[in-house]
């Protein structure tokens, strides 16, 4: 599950953008996007190497997107949308 690790990257990066209120609504899109392949990543190999990084990325990010996710919620929603 190599893809897991560079969509992790990808949202390790994407935190930052979240935590500062200034850039949170541009950065939420991206985030969302790149959630929603981790999910369908997991969801195709749920048995996968790579839960512990996943876990440790949720529980290690859960303060930065408490506040964010009246956005995410909103992309997500939008990605959600898109797949159906």
């Amino acid at each position: 599950m190599q893809m897991a690790v560079s969509i992790l990257d990808e949202l390790h990066d994407l935190l930052p953008r979240l935590a500062d209120q200034t850039t949170r609504a541009e950065a939420a899109r991206p985030f969302s996007k790149a959630f929603y392949q981790l999910y369908l990543a997991r969801s195709a190999d749920p048995s996968s190497d790579q839960s512990e990084g996943v876990e440790r990325f949720l529980t290690g990010s859960a303060q930065i997107l408490e506040p964010a996710l009246p956005y995410l919620d909103y992309h997500l929603c939008d990605r959600v949308e898109a797949r159906l």
